[in-house]
């Protein structure tokens, strides 16, 4: 077969410009079935979460993605709340992953008792957006590796340069920005620490 070991093909410096692989249903099967073999494991000697409890998780690409600098990258605040009232139910828990400097601050989604993780390391990230219900995914190839792996029974994709995967939900495009869009604002501070994870910050994707 020609195609590649999962070693040494799912990593990020060889997947995301082999799109291909992730049209052979074998091969994306086998991939998925070790990373979510290995995020259970996990869970299992990690958390106190019930495989069963209902998990939507968000990951909102931040940093240096804004108006100002990155318009065709940046979604705001409101289309993530929109998709995630959408999904939610009364009893899920909501994780949302982004960055401390932020163009928006992250209060609404605070206010809506929401667990919100700034900087993570990647790895807490991606065994999240594996081990859930609902993803929904930023424009970003940070995003789009965990998602091709993830159990969740919703993908919530944006259009951007990686295609999706069948049975994905595929949201309408977002309207730009105007063009002179506000510089961002200075960083925002990290919320109270029982809704922080104090980790390393990740190299943005």
């Amino acid at each position: 077969s020609d195609c590649p070991p999962v070693t040494e093909c799912y990593t990020p410096s060889r997947v995301y410009r082999h799109d291909k692989y992730l049209r052979r249903p074998t091969w994306l099967s086998t991939v998925r079935s070790i990373a979510q073999r290995h995020v259970a494991t996990h869970r299992r000697h990690s958390s106190t979460r019930s495989a069963q409890q209902h998990r939507i998780v968000v990951h909102i690409r931040r940093g240096d993605v804004n108006p100002h600098s990155h318009p065709e990258r940046y979604l705001p605040n409101s289309y993530y709340l929109e998709h995630i009232q959408k999904y939610r139910r009364n009893t899920s828990e909501v994780i949302i992953f982004s960055e401390a400097v932020s163009h928006e601050r992250f209060d609404a989604f605070l206010s809506l008792g929401y667990d919100l993780r700034l900087d993570t390391l990647t790895q807490e990230v991606w065994q999240h957006a594996i081990d859930c219900d609902v993803f929904i995914m930023s424009m970003s190839s940070f995003s789009y590796v965990p998602a091709t792996l993830s159990r969740a029974t919703v993908v919530v994709y944006h259009p951007f340069w990686h295609a999706p995967l069948d049975g994905w939900v595929v949201a309408s495009p977002q309207p730009k920005p105007p063009p002179h869009a506000p510089a961002p604002h200075p960083p925002a501070p990290h919320p109270p620490p029982d809704r922080a994870f104090s980790a390393k910050k990740k190299r943005p994707a």
